[in-house]
């Protein structure tokens, strides 16, 4: 794609951009769920993983 670098550096740009202008609120509430994220996913997969050997 033509200037797709151009197009990508841009996005990501914005993006921190936009991250920077957050209020505090909305990081913690990022984390708080993404630490519930975590927590779902990978309790989940350590419960049905198949190298994990079953007492």
């Amino acid at each position: 794609m033509p200037w797709g670098g151009v197009c990508a550096a841009g996005g990501d740009r914005v993006c921190v951009f936009l991250m920077f202008h957050l209020q505090a609120v909305t990081w913690i509430a990022f984390l708080c769920w993404l630490a519930i994220g975590f927590a779902v996913y990978f309790g989940y997969a350590r419960r049905r993983s198949l190298l994990h050997p079953q007492p």
